[in-house]
């Protein structure tokens, strides 16, 4: 009896967070990174409640290695189902944003393989997110806090928010954020 009540806990959080309606069609932007991470939240649902969740899971991520992981690797973190374009909040995108998605598909990648399921176009578009973070390294080793589709630096302006201040110490910010997703790829 408990762990019935629990999923249904989980399901109220889960429709709560507004990710459901993200992907269900009730919002025109599904967004994939920082906060907003619906496959880490649908994988984690998956986990627990197991049945439709691994079901939303799966087209979840489907959905998002399709639409959102460019042919060079370079992860848009925002899909607008209304145009049915993947773009990002901003001229660019931030590092963090990308690394998160690419390794909550690489959890979800993990989580299905384990249940039998061989889903290798989700490690296929890792692996060129990887490519990408090899490209766009600085020759120090580090990782700049943001980059445009063409893999140059970028100033990430959100829309949305409060304008971020650029601080040129900070610009290379980012230079911790893909390690664990590396480390866990060169594992694969």
């Amino acid at each position: 009896k408990s762990i019935d009540s629990s999923k249904r806990k989980f399901e109220m959080l889960y429709s709560a967070s507004g990710c459901m309606e993200s992907f269900s069609g009730e919002s025109d932007m599904i967004r994939f990174g920082l906060t907003e991470r619906n496959i880490r939240i649908a994988l984690f649902m998956a986990a627990m409640c197991g049945g439709e969740w691994m079901n939303v899971c799966e087209r979840m991520t489907d959905r998002f290695v399709a639409e959102c992981i460019a042919s060079d690797g370079f992860i848009y973190t925002v899909y607008d189902r209304k145009n049915k374009t993947a773009c990002t909040d901003a001229d660019g995108n931030y590092l963090r944003a990308m690394t998160e998605a690419a390794y909550d598909v690489l959890c979800a990648y993990r989580m299905f393989r384990k249940h039998g399921i061989n889903k290798p176009s989700w490690l296929e578009k890792d692996r060129r997110f990887m490519d990408f973070l090899i490209r766009v390294q600085n020759v120090d080793g580090s990782w700049f806090q943001a980059y445009h589709e063409d893999g140059s630096e970028a100033e990430v302006r959100p829309v949305h928010r409060h304008r971020m201040e650029v601080v040129e110490g900070m610009k290379k910010a980012g230079t911790a954020v893909p390690l664990a997703f590396t480390a866990q790829m060169v594992r694969m």
